[in-house]
Parts: C-alpha cells; sequence; structure tokens
C-alpha cells in the first residue's frame, strides 16, 4: 500500500487520511508493502560519518575532525595511544576559556571520566571537560549526539550578597558552561 499524500498545507487532516496512514503502517508490519533495509553500522558508531567519531585500529584511535563553539582541538590529527588486552578508556575534550569565550581546547583518552563543568561566582569556569566516547576492549561507545559543539555560558544560580553595594547587583551570581550538540 502506498504512502497516504498528506493534504495540502493549512487544511485539515482527514478521517480517511489517518485510516489510510494506519493501514499503511500495518502493511509495513505485516512485510507486504514497503520494507527497510538495515544497515552495517560500523564498529562503534553508525553508519554516517560524524565530528568526533572514533576509529580503534590496534592500539592507535584517531577521531574525526569536529569543533567546540568552532575551535578545532590542538591535537585533533593526532593518533592517540591505547593499551592492549582488556581496557576502559574515556575520550575527553577540554576547553581552556576566557572572558566567557572558548580559546583552545586538546584530547586526552583518561582512565577516568571528567568531572561535570564546576560553577564559578561572577564569571564561568576556565576549563571544562566534555566525555565524547568510552573505549571498552577496542570497541568506542559515543557519548554526544552525532555533531560538532556548542559551549554556552549559563547562570546555575544566584545568592543574595551579606552586605549589597547601593547600585550594585544584590546577588552574587554562579555560572557554569552547558555544552550541547552545535545548532541545536
Amino acid at each position: 500500500m502506498p504512502i497516504p499524500r498528506e493534504p495540502a498545507p493549512g487544511r485539515p487532516l482527514s478521517p480517511q487520511w489517518g485510516r489510510d496512514l494506519q493501514r499503511h503502517v500495518a502493511s509495513l508490519k505485516s512485510g507486504t508493502g514497503l520494507r527497510a533495509r538495515p544497515t552495517t553500522a560500523r564498529r562503534g558508531g553508525g553508519s554516517t560519518p560524524s565530528p568526533f567519531d572514533c576509529t580503534v585500529s590496534g592500539t592507535d584511535l584517531t577521531l574525526r575532525p569536529g569543533t567546540i563553539n568552532q575551535v578545532l582541538p590542538s591535537n585533533i590529527f593526532s593518533t592517540l595511544t591505547l593499551p592492549g588486552g582488556t581496557y576502559t578508556r574515556y575520550i575527553v575534550l577540554t576547553a581552556t576559556c576566557a572572558s566567557g569565550l572558548v580559546t583552545s581546547a586538546a584530547l586526552s583518552v583518561d582512565v577516568a571520566a571528567p568531572a561535570a563543568p564546576g560553577v564559578d561566582a561572577g564569571s564561568p569556569p576556565t576549563t571544562f571537560a566534555v566525555l565524547l566516547a568510552i573505549i571498552v576492549d577496542g570497541v568506542a561507545y559515543r557519548t554526544i549526539a552525532p555533531g560538532s559543539l556548542q559551549a554556552q555560558v549559563v547562570e546555575s544560580f544566584r545568592t543574595d550578597k551579606a552586605s549589597p553595594t547601593f547600585g550594585l547587583s544584590p546577588y552574587d551570581i554562579y555560572y557554569t558552561w552547558l555544552v550541547k550538540e552545535a545548532g541545536e
């Protein structure tokens, strides 16, 4: 059964259209209609290459180029080293910041997951780390959405000042970093 045509923009969906759609979905379930063909996923990721995808070859780890706030990690084109045998490692991107802007970034292979971004009074922390992937015995498990990253300064909370100064904010404001997929 073919997919029912959607009504023109601004036109309401008819009950008949809903019934046709239900029949179409039922035909897919029974195998009589269109069928999706499974894709062969690469090891540790989907079939479409994305920024920060990990490729493990023996003890060598390479990552596809990706950015955080349009800043390319300084060692993105370097091959990182993994141990052999049985292991768990964390692929971490560490960003350095000044005046609320990401100024540099670097990748590392760590034995522990990074801490969540901290909270600082008056300005955001000057460094923070993002967990990109976990490598278990040579298999990469991505921990971020498939894209480059965007870090944004956000107010975490505020407290009343003990002795506020006239004309200035009566609060101590604490900031942190919110990291998400770029363009999200």
